[in-house]
């Protein structure tokens, strides 16, 4: 049985690589449970999703809720995946046949086989191939469109980055925490009567688990995170990933801990600290002092002219002729001929692969033979090079990044929540 599962979605949507009937296996009639918009989810989908999910659930050791809370849970899943589908297909955003089998080449390596050894696997056990291709397609379509809505609102400023700098020590910045998460959400305006609701359910849940139940048990009944089902886990966070909210109590807890009700405007939170570690560590950065002489091709300078060019040009700069003069009368480089080919100090990913490969295995003083890139062919010549202690630049687009991840999940939240509370969702029972 295949094992191992890709996750698409930044950690918010678990691929469910089991949501297909079993070939040959007798189908539900196929009724109606719940009609979101102008589309529905018929048994069939339900059932489906309902025991992928409670494979799932038992394969990674999360006890399963009660039935009806596990219903209700794997109900509001397939509306919020249907509701973003729909904005999907009002924006015109789709997945084509390239990107869903990239996506299956992904999950194939991570499972050491193959496509055809992949593809055997899933028919051995029973799975339609064709409606998982589907499936995949559906998951990378949902991301898309969450990448549109929500990450084109998130930005940092340099100043969120040096309030966030200055308020952690450097081995809480650097550490990470893995950490489980109940929310019980409130909707963008709530009534006092519904705070006061979601506050005592939070209490409960909060109840139950200093009484002893185990957290994934509470979280699968009270949680309304996209998370409930895997138990409320979100896995190792760097701290500037986790929500303002969450920061000043974890930093006071120890491993197993469990905060209070928290408070913010999407809602009541609990969570608990599974388990933390500590990176204490520098970023070294090996930079080169380079120059280099490009010479492009084009209908007049086929490829054979400029390496016999560079091939006759670097044979005068090793009997004694000025590398920068050289440059300045030959490169086809707009940004460096008149500093005479000079790159500066530069850092390895700054360049062409082909280009950086080539000039690491230079050492100072010495000059490549030409070589081809997709800008043309080049010489280099390597004049120095230098360690550098780049921490706090790296820090600090550390922390840009980690702090736009945080703000993109916060979006998406509340991005979702007010597609569920605007659409038209009916319920059958």
């Amino acid at each position: 049985m295949i094992k191992k599962l890709l996750s698409i979605s930044f950690g918010l949507f678990a691929l469910l690589m089991w949501a297909f009937p079993a070939a040959g296996e007798k189908q539900p009639l196929d009724k109606i449970v719940a009609v979101v918009n102008d589309n529905v989810i018929t048994q069939q989908e339900f059932d489906v999703r309902l025991k992928s999910i409670v494979q799932q659930m038992q394969s990674s050791g999360n006890p399963l809720p009660p039935q009806d809370v596990l219903t209700k849970q794997v109900l509001e899943y397939l509306i919020n995946e249907h509701l973003q589908l729909q904005i999907a297909e009002q924006n015109g955003i789709t997945t084509n046949d390239k990107a869903v089998d990239e996506a299956i080449h992904r999950i194939a390596q991570q499972n050491n086989v193959n496509l055809e050894q992949f593809r055997a696997l899933l028919e051995k056990d029973g799975y339609n191939y064709n409606q998982f291709r589907e499936d995949i397609r559906n998951e990378l379509t949902v991301n898309t469109v969450q990448q549109r809505k929500a990450r084109n609102q998130v930005t940092v400023s340099d100043e969120e980055i040096d309030n966030f700098l200055k308020q952690t020590q450097l081995s809480q910045r650097n550490g990470e925490y893995h950490i489980a998460h109940i929310l019980i959400a409130l909707p963008e305006e709530p009534t006092p009567e519904q705070t006061e609701e979601a506050q005592n359910k939070a209490n409960k849940a909060l109840a139950e688990i200093k009484d002893g139940t185990a957290f994934s048990e509470v979280v699968a009944e009270y949680s309304d995170g996209q998370n409930a089902l895997e138990g409320g886990d979100l896995g190792w966070r760097n701290i500037a990933e986790l929500p303002y909210l969450f920061i000043t109590p974890l930093l006071s807890m120890q491993m197993g801990d469990t905060s209070d009700v928290l408070r913010n405007p999407s809602g009541f939170h609990i969570i608990k600290l599974i388990d933390k570690k500590v990176n204490q560590q520098s970023h070294q950065v090996q930079q080169t002092l380079a120059r280099h002489i490009l010479i492009k091709t084009s209908l007049i300078t086929k490829d054979a002219d400029a390496k016999r060019t560079l091939t006759e040009v670097r044979q005068r700069i090793v009997k004694g002729a000025n590398f920068a003069q050289l440059a300045k009368e030959y490169s086809d480089d707009p940004g460096t001929v008149n500093e005479g080919g000079d790159l500066g100090w530069t850092n390895p990913e700054q360049f062409d692969p082909i280009f950086a490969q080539e000039m690491a295995k230079l050492a100072p003083k010495q000059i490549s033979e030409p070589f081809k890139t997709p800008f043309g062919w080049h010489i280099i010549q390597v004049e120095d090079r230098r360690t550098i202690d780049s921490t706090e630049e790296f820090q600090r687009n550390q922390v840009r990044q980690l702090i736009q991840r945080r703000k993109f999940e916060d979006s998406l939240q509340d991005w979702i929540t007010e597609l569920r509370t605007t659409a038209h969702v009916e319920i059958k029972t």
